[in-house]
């Protein structure tokens, strides 16, 4: 994985602000355009947007959606998290993949790892923080670089189908040799974390100790375990009171922060 360097001034950055008021009960919207799915809050909730002008047009159709449990939580209360990528038009979306990230964090995991690199990646640290701050901590790190599976594939291209998050992927799949391969997945995911990372992350933050039966060449515990935040999140602390930024980002250059509150 690579991460985007020298961002600064070669993009404009639109910013969109979306408040999205619906029912009185359930998860807190937030998204690049309307929810692909039904949900509610039980406050007025401001989500910021931000778009990369020198990305294809064509992803502006993407949408990029995150919903949380609520904007303010107690200690010891985990964060529940639903991300979703979805085709906003009546046609279907083509796009390639092309690993354009304006901030890194921990892959989220909308398919099998081994399939090929994940287009959508997040991150909690404690504090407010802004865009640009959170594009500059980020620079040079990625943290799942260099994990990958001995045996994977690599996705070129998505097809999303009208108006859904269920989209075609194509490119190849390596065993002895790479062969091409398609995946039909629904880019949707939901899961809940207790903690937040210290910024910038690094590699250790997502590789979990191997189990002693894992070995190479005999040796026990020598396998590297790569762990997806979304079945098992280890953070490197537990929520205590005060601000914390929740920040998703696409390999398109569409990131949506969140900004949220411990309170005792």
């Amino acid at each position: 994985m690579t991460t985007r360097k020298g961002i600064g001034a070669m993009f404009v950055v639109i910013v969109v602000i979306i408040v999205i008021v619906i029912g009185t009960l359930g998860f807190v919207m937030y998204g690049s355009s309307s929810p692909a799915t039904a949900a509610s809050s039980s406050s007025q909730t401001m989500s910021t947007t931000y778009y990369n002008e020198l990305t294809n047009s064509t992803v502006r159709d993407l949408s990029l959606d995150v919903a949380t449990n609520a904007s303010t939580l107690s200690p010891g209360q985990a964060l529940d998290i639903s991300i979703s990528l979805s085709n906003t038009t009546p046609a279907e979306l083509n796009l390639t993949a092309v690993n354009d990230w304006v901030v890194s964090g921990f892959p989220v995991a909308m398919f099998p790892g081994c399939v090929g690199q994940e287009p959508v990646q997040f991150a909690i640290v404690a504090g407010n923080y802004s865009l640009d701050e959170l594009r500059t901590a980020s620079i040079n790190t990625s943290a799942g670089a260099g994990i990958m599976c001995a045996e994977g594939g690599s996705i070129r291209y998505y097809a999303f189908s009208a108006e859904s998050n269920s989209a075609n992927l194509t490119g190849f799949f390596c065993t002895a040799n790479c062969f091409p391969k398609a995946w039909t997945y629904q880019l949707v995911t939901n899961f809940t974390t207790s903690g937040y990372w210290i910024y910038p992350l690094n590699q250790s933050d997502i590789l979990t100790p191997a189990h002693p039966s894992c070995t190479i060449n005999g040796i026990p515990g020598g396998c590297i375990t790569y762990n997806y935040p979304e079945e098992a999140p280890i953070t490197d602390h537990q929520f205590v009171e005060g601000e914390y930024t929740l920040v998703v980002s696409d390999e398109w250059g569409q990131v949506v922060i969140v900004h949220f509150t411990v309170e005792g």
